[in-house]
């Protein structure tokens, strides 16, 4: 009778201590709460615009080109360099967004921030990382109400894993601007027009910065990042770089999450 409790506690610690799929729910036999079928059904964002991420068409080139760029960014050039977005904001990749999001769900983040990573480290193996990263901020009241700033969590996550420094005193959001969902590209522009203020001497008390990445979670329209990324260069960085989670896809808006 003793071997056979044994036998049932030691098969129970087993079942329960691997990680399970925070998508499937079953066991992953990973390091990481993901399966491989869940991982390799991920909506991937192959081909893309190099500046804006937009996702373009299938048949345009070879996966992962460098040198795609969307006829928007061709026509206007926006004042960021590059934009990294390993996934599309689609299902079930929103799903953990949310989670981590309205949640604070930890292994969603760390799982989220680990896909990024590896993102990264597959394909832009010849790109300088940048100095800093800049988690993009939120209001005062908005900070209040949530109690914690998503882009943030997100970006210590990354920094940890790429030993990059985190700075969160650098930049603020002067305004506390209403949702940007449903307003048209002009509107969302004069939304956060003044939104933002840099602060020079947090952003390079270590010495000159002259190269940073903008954390968030999803990039609808840019227009967010492009605000920002003026913000900074007109502090006097040289490189403004957007890195996310995911890139929402042509016509499709997220919901009022912020």
């Amino acid at each position: 009778m003793k071997n056979i409790k044994v036998y049932f506690r030691l098969f129970f610690e087993q079942l329960f201590s691997s990680p399970r799929c925070l998508l499937c729910q079953l066991s992953s036999q990973r390091e990481i709460p993901l399966c491989q079928g869940c991982e390799a059904d991920l909506p991937w964002l192959n081909r893309h615009c190099q500046h804006c991420a937009e996702p373009l068409p299938e048949a345009l080139s070879p996966s992962h080109s460098p040198d795609l760029t969307c006829g928007r960014c061709l026509k206007s050039p926006p004042a960021f360099s590059h934009t990294l977005a390993p996934l599309r904001y689609e299902f079930p990749v929103d799903l953990l967004i949310r989670r981590f999001k309205h949640r604070a769900e930890r292994h969603s983040v760390e799982l989220l921030s680990r896909l990024f990573v590896q993102r990264l480290q597959q394909f832009q193996l010849d790109s300088p990382l940048p100095q800093q990263l800049i988690p993009v901020p939120l209001h005062r009241n908005r900070l209040y109400q949530r109690g914690f700033n998503q882009s943030l969590e997100l970006a210590e996550s990354i920094g940890q894993r790429l030993d990059i420094r985190v700075n969160n005193r650098a930049c603020s959001r002067l305004l506390n601007t209403p949702h940007q969902q449903g307003l048209s590209a002009k509107q969302r522009r004069r939304n956060l027009r003044h939104a933002f203020a840099v602060d020079r001497t947090q952003l390079g008390r270590v010495g000159p910065c002259l190269h940073i990445a903008l954390i968030d979670d999803v990039m609808t329209t840019g227009t967010t990042a492009q605000a920002l990324a003026l913000t900074f260069r007109q502090a006097g960085v040289e490189q403004v770089d957007i890195w996310c989670l995911a890139r929402t896809p042509p016509g499709r808006l997220t919901p009022k999450t912020d």
